[in-house]
């Protein structure tokens, strides 16, 4: 069954549509995670970083498709719609430049070899807000991933394009 994405200035405006998912297609997409997890908590930090950078290179070719979109399915200023697609982007190009170091391990006391290591927990869900859906979603998603997990987003109902 498909969604009708509604612009909220003008009801009349479908923006888009988007499938509503069963439950038995959230326990695939789970399933899918959790084995996407096996491979993906095993890549190095150097490489999560690499795609993290990539793919915010990415995101900034498209914003100048992605801004208007999230203007017509969210109601957002033009002002605002760029400042929450750009931050994201921005987002990803910090952590990605943070994250090798940040997954080093640390020493917890130095009068004795106690070392605390960081690592990958398993599949994360996010449910995207409506208010904000880009820039949460991110706030969420890019760690996660960036730190080895698997995420499942759940897109806000009413503005799910963006993010997608």
């Amino acid at each position: 069954m498909l969604h009708d994405v509604i612009n909220p200035a003008r009801f009349t405006e479908v923006v888009g549509q988007v499938p509503m998912f069963s439950e038995a297609d959230v326990d695939e997409v789970l399933d899918r995670a959790a084995t996407a997890f096996k491979t993906w908590s095993r890549t190095t930090p150097e490489d999560r970083a690499s795609r993290l950078l990539a793919a915010a290179g990415d995101l900034r070719v498209q914003e100048l498709r992605l801004v208007p979109l999230l203007v017509r399915e969210n109601g957002k200023t033009l002002r605002e719609a760029e400042t929450d697609i750009r931050r994201s982007i921005e987002l990803m190009e910090i952590i990605a430049v943070d994250l090798v170091e940040w997954s080093k391990p640390s020493i917890v006391d130095a009068r004795q070899p106690v070392f605390a290591r960081k690592r990958a927990r398993g599949v994360t869900a996010v449910i995207s807000p409506w208010n904000s859906p880009v820039l949460l979603s991110f706030k969420r998603l890019i760690p996660a991933i960036a730190t080895g997990n698997t995420v499942v987003l759940k897109p806000a109902t009413y503005c799910p394009l963006t993010v997608t």
